[in-house]
């Protein structure tokens, strides 16, 4: 995992893959386990011996005969495992820098789809499932992370002087390169928005977006002045959809900022559709894949979810991208 000696590996790996975690129960969890499991075989022994020592030794496995007394084997054992998960979650949630990332995806992620991103990441080449893992729990190697461990000298960025934070790197720096890199970025992610609008959407429903790709409708035969990312024209109506790869403590702020740009885009459409009704809805991509689709716009579109194999696909396309931008973070 090549994770810094600070992490709290031991936690981080019992959380649930829905909780942004491993899944993977430390050896004292599972010595729990199997002690839960020999007390049950102790206790409900055929061999009246066998239950004396089960009575004889109580005071020496408190916890485990207390989960047994008040509730069959079977639920006593899931009882026990909860109880493990939930100390870890609790104190790894709960750490200031680690925890940050994990509760901000936790609020805005269903589970089931953060398991299913955790599951796509062992597809991943090494390096990148590495880099996922310690930039969810903001301990990739930056020039902050390498001051606070006194491995550097300074903790700002050589490309625009501020601090170099995980944040930063992969979507804060104001630098001309980073800025072009996080264009390069947030294109290919809408590139694969588009082809799945486009195999997708109803016949009669005409597709238009802000790319350069040959044979297809460019939003600027909509609009003057501002460019939405995606457009979607009916007979009867006018749906953008507006892309923003942001910081996963961002989601919020940035869907508020992008309703808040396009708010009067109704005053900039061209002659031809002033008459048809334009809605505005956003869509969310995290630095590290998290998807957030505005539901009310695959309602007006008459789509159905992103299914996991495109899900996986722009994710695993974004944390590619988000590699790349943290490699040439310095230059």
């Amino acid at each position: 995992m090549e994770a810094p000696i600070s992490s709290c590996i031991k936690d981080w790996m019992i959380v649930p893959l829905s909780q942004c975690g491993l899944g993977i129960p430390s050896f004292q969890n599972s010595a729990e386990s199997f002690r839960l499991q020999k007390r049950n075989a102790l206790k409900n022994s055929m061999n009246e011996n066998l239950r004396d020592l089960y009575a004889d030794s109580t005071k020496a496995n408190i916890n485990s005969d207390a989960l047994l007394s008040k509730q069959p084997f079977k639920l006593a054992l899931k009882t026990q495992k909860k109880q493990q998960v939930d100390t870890a979650s609790k104190h790894f949630l709960e750490l200031e820098s680690q925890g940050q990332i994990a509760r901000a995806v936790i609020d805005q992620i269903p589970g089931k789809q953060i398991s299913n991103w955790s599951k796509s990441l062992v597809n991943l080449s090494g390096y990148l499932f590495n880099f996922t893992r310690k930039a969810i729990q903001s301990q990739l190697p930056t020039f902050s992370n390498l001051h606070k461990w006194g491995r550097a000298s300074s903790n700002l960025c050589p490309m625009c002087g501020l601090i170099q934070s995980n944040k930063h790197v992969l979507s804060n720096c104001s630098s001309n390169g980073a800025l072009n890199r996080y264009t390069q970025r947030h294109n290919k992610a809408l590139s694969i928005l588009i082809e799945w609008l486009s195999q997708n959407i109803a016949t009669g429903m005409k597709l238009f977006h802000d790319l350069s790709l040959e044979g297809s409708n460019h939003v600027t035969d909509l609009f003057r002045n501002l460019r939405p990312d995606i457009a979607i024209l009916t007979s009867s109506k006018v749906i953008i959809l507006e892309l923003t790869i942001c910081h996963e403590s961002n989601f919020i702020a940035s869907r508020n900022y992008k309703i808040n740009k396009y708010k009067d885009i109704q005053n900039h459409t061209l002659e031809w559709i002033k008459h048809l009704p334009v809605s505005v809805f956003t869509c969310e991509i995290s630095t590290l894949g998290f998807i957030v689709m505005d539901r009310r716009f695959l309602s007006a579109c008459g789509l159905r979810d992103l299914d996991n194999i495109w899900m996986t696909k722009i994710s695993k396309d974004v944390i590619s991208s988000s590699f790349d931008i943290y490699m040439a973070r310095n230059s």
